[in-house]
């Protein structure tokens, strides 16, 4: 008769020679590759929403950047548009003219100059470019933090024509509206339309707005669209990087839960717009959704005579 001490160490012996068999091993890849394909998704959108919650808290930032701005000056910061459509262009170089302490002073509310050939490419390299944007903008005093500029989702490369649109300039994510500058919130609680206008196109170009001749658009605070999340490909990392989202080029990125095609206008992507009371919000559009369709929503007009009227006042 075995004694229970042998008969243990004999148990104990056999399971250290006893291997897993294959079918054991195929069971427990399967469990696994189940348990990926299940978290895997979650996992992506949790990142995505802490990269849109990121986002959404950096443009508050600026945007507080803006109300303080506006409460000493009493008009909202100027864009490149600003000095264009008041026939002040190109505006002056900061670098010709530094102050008496060599530091350099910007014109715009994110620093570019926003002339071509000034600053080469790739941006996020050049040396003036980086020495200018967004540091030498009117609002940088207020905000003092260069990250806050730029989406969390948005990293240095080449632009491409994606709904995400690549790689940014490494500096700047976010557009102001183009017509909106040196303008007082007083000055932007309407507008009345010096000329008709028809099939006025809205996001997705399914739609479309037309304007009477007279008619005024009363613009609450809460409606009107302040910055954008711009498109790198058209102008923000691939002509003209500054922050002045206009009609002529511009357009929004989609970076948060991107659409899946460009050119289809139901595939909807998330975008974060912030609004003239401060306000941010994400909004859900087509991936190729342009800046006049955005501008048509809340009624601001987009080109012609009554741009001129809006911007100047005549």
């Amino acid at each position: 008769m075995k004694r229970p001490v042998q008969v243990s160490m004999q148990l104990l012996e056999s399971r250290r020679n006893r291997a897993f068999t294959l079918i054991e091993i195929l069971v427990v890849v399967a469990i696994i590759a189940l348990l990926i394909a299940i978290l895997l998704p979650s996992l992506t959108k949790a990142r995505e929403y802490t990269r849109n919650t990121v986002c959404k808290s950096n443009m508050r930032q600026v945007m507080l950047g803006h109300m303080f701005y506006q409460m000493d000056h009493k008009v909202l910061a100027a864009t490149q548009s600003s000095f264009y459509l008041r026939g002040i262009w190109p505006p002056p170089d900061p670098e010709a003219s530094p102050s008496p302490d060599g530091r350099l002073k910007g014109v715009t509310w994110e620093g570019s100059r926003g002339t071509s050939g000034y600053y080469a490419q790739p941006y996020y390299t050049d040396a003036r470019f980086l020495r200018q944007v967004p540091q030498i903008g009117t609002i940088y005093r207020y905000t003092k933090d260069e990250d806050i500029y730029l989406c969390a989702a948005d990293k240095p490369g080449t632009a491409d024509e994606t709904p995400q649109g690549g790689g940014g300039n490494g500096r700047l994510s976010y557009s102001m509206n183009a017509y909106i500058g040196c303008k007082t919130p007083e000055e932007l609680a309407s507008f009345v339309y010096v000329e008709a206008v028809s099939n006025v196109p809205l996001p997705g170009g399914i739609r479309y707005r037309s304007f009477r001749f007279g008619e005024r658009v009363v613009f609450a605070p809460s409606q009107l669209m302040y910055l954008f999340e711009e498109h790198p490909f058209d102008n923000l990392n691939n002509g003209y990087p500054e922050g002045n989202f206009n009609t002529l080029y511009d357009r929004i990125t989609t970076r948060h839960s991107p659409a899946r095609v460009l050119e289809d206008p139901k595939a909807l992507g998330r975008t974060n717009i912030s609004f003239l009371d401060y306000h941010v919000e994400s909004r859900m559009y087509p991936a190729r959704t342009w800046a006049d369709e955005l501008f048509t929503e809340f009624g601001q007009p987009t080109k012609g005579k009554n741009l001129t009227a809006f911007v100047l006042g005549k």
